[in-house]
């Protein structure tokens, strides 16, 4: 009987949108097993829930408003080592389409987030996570929320845009994978800090492997704080600390803070705190704006769900934009159409890729260049997908030809089992071309891809080309009048 052949008939692409969340967690745990530093895949957030426990709880927030008698609220803080980024940004991933993922843990709930030292494996930190994915084949897109929330010197933050370029590092040598940043905004202070910091701090290696988005978004998960979680700490802006009652306004507002004072059971304090922030006092701003402030979170949890379901339903090499955001109720900044023509274009080639509110469309994405937004090869997020998907599937299927002999017979298989592949996505509306030999062309023989000597030396080298299709991200519109004659 005739052996089977154990050589590819057929190229399956590989999995393209599958992130690697990097950050801190309630607990890392498995079977009495510790889960830090080891990426763990789950496919829901009930399954995050088993490993890695929910979202961090919010005890002690400071409040601080402005002068009598408005009293608006002008700030609000809350510590970093209780706010959290990593699993509301996950359940966006979920809202938004995403599917399998995988979860890096550096720390529990209490610690301070910090970048960590990569050379120090007890240091955990979010370098060392990223460190922990370098041996992991899977995940094709890098992402760590938490980090926005590492506090450093000043508001200019050097070992924020370490850990990003490490993460460039990382893609540039795996070919595998790809970076979906955050701008430091929530801690930069002015917006355009945010912006300048990023283009001068980041450096210029490697930016095809990224693409930044902005704003933050507000997410819809929080529900009202607690009314114990601010009521003592509560200041104008001399610092001087203010109670409760001194910020209400009417006698019935006070009656229920002197009720809720005094109310012994939990579930009528609830009660009475649902009534207090139902008004427009003082109280039910604060309540409001500590209900924004926990539920602004950035956009790349989100922008990766966004991948799967674009991957999902068009494919790869379709643009992630024009698409809306689900699971949101809005975004910490609207920006014009002045405004993005700077953050998507830019003299740097540092594109920023912007979250727009349209009316009657509601929250889009709508940008999708990478960070090389002058380089003409690589300027567009799909097209270095794409072309990252196609050369990770075709080394992957070209592995069992090693050791095969080096001769024209296995050329030609190679040859037709890429073309096939290619041809394929062609026909999908991958490549541009009336006929597949106009969209791409695969050179595996001596005297084009290969010379007498690499054959010698054992090599077999492959050439392809491909006419990637690529966004209409300008469309131009020309038209003339013609004026009626006498």
């Amino acid at each position: 009987m005739a052996k089977t052949s154990n050589l590819p008939h057929t190229i399956p692409s590989v999995e393209t949108a599958v992130p690697a969340f990097v950050g801190y967690t309630q607990k890392a745990e498995a079977d009495g097993l510790s889960l830090l530093l080891k990426p763990t895949r789950i496919s829901s957030i009930l399954e995050y829930e088993s490993y890695f426990g929910g979202r961090s709880s919010i005890e002690n927030i400071t409040v601080i408003l402005g002068d009598a008698p408005a009293r608006g609220v002008k700030e609000i803080n809350i510590s970093n080592t209780e706010h959290y980024l990593m699993y509301d940004s996950l359940r966006l991933f979920f809202n938004n389409e995403g599917r399998d993922c995988f979860i890096v843990s550096v720390g529990f709930y209490g610690t301070a987030p910090s970048y960590g030292d990569e050379a120090d494996p007890y240091n955990l930190g979010l370098r060392n996570g990223l460190k922990a994915l370098e041996t992991y084949d899977e995940p094709s897109l890098i992402l760590f929320p938490d980090a926005v929330n590492v506090v450093t010197d000043g508001n200019d933050d050097p070992a924020f845009y370490h850990l990003q370029q490490m993460a460039l590092q990382q893609c540039a040598e795996l070919q595998d994978r790809f970076c979906i940043f955050d701008l430091k905004e929530n801690i930069s202070g002015a917006y355009d800090l945010a912006v300048k910091n990023l283009r001068y701090r980041i450096g210029t290696s490697n930016l095809k492997f990224a693409a930044v988005y902005s704003p933050f978004l507000v997410s819809s998960f929080h529900k009202d704080p607690k009314l114990s979680s601010f009521e003592n700490s509560i200041y104008n802006s001399a610092g001087e600390s203010l109670s409760l009652l001194e910020l209400c306004f009417t006698s019935a507002e006070t009656d229920l803070l002197n009720t809720y004072s005094e109310a012994s059971d939990e579930e009528t304090r609830i009660a009475l705190q649902v009534m207090l922030y139902q008004g427009t006092g003082v109280i039910a701003q604060i309540a409001t704006a500590i209900k924004k402030k926990l539920g602004t979170l950035p956009p790349s949890g989100a922008i990766a769900g966004l991948y799967a379901m674009v991957d999902s339903s068009r494919g790869v090499w379709k643009a992630p934009a024009n698409v809306s955001i689900n699971g949101i109720l809005g975004l910490t900044k609207e920006i014009s159409n002045d405004e993005q023509a700077n953050l998507n274009v830019h003299h740097s080639g540092k594109s920023i890729n912007v979250i727009r509110s349209f009316p009657e469309k509601g929250v889009l994405v709508w940008g999708a260049r990478t960070l090389a937004g002058n380089d003409n090869e690589w300027r567009y997020v799909p097209v270095r997908r794409f072309v990252t998907m196609v050369e990770e599937s075709v080394k992957k299927a070209c592995a069992p030809f090693m050791f095969e002999p080096n001769d024209a017979g296995t050329w030609a298989r190679v040859r037709a089992l890429i073309e096939d592949y290619l041809s394929g996505l062609w026909r999908d509306g991958a490549l541009a071309g009336a006929k597949p030999e106009q969209a791409f062309f695969v050179k595996v023989d001596l005297g084009e891809s290969m010379t007498a000597q690499d054959i010698v030396e054992g090599q077999m080298n492959i050439e392809i080309g491909l006419s990637v299709v690529r966004p209409a991200e300008f469309i131009i519109i020309r038209f003339s009048l013609q004026m009626v004659e006498s």
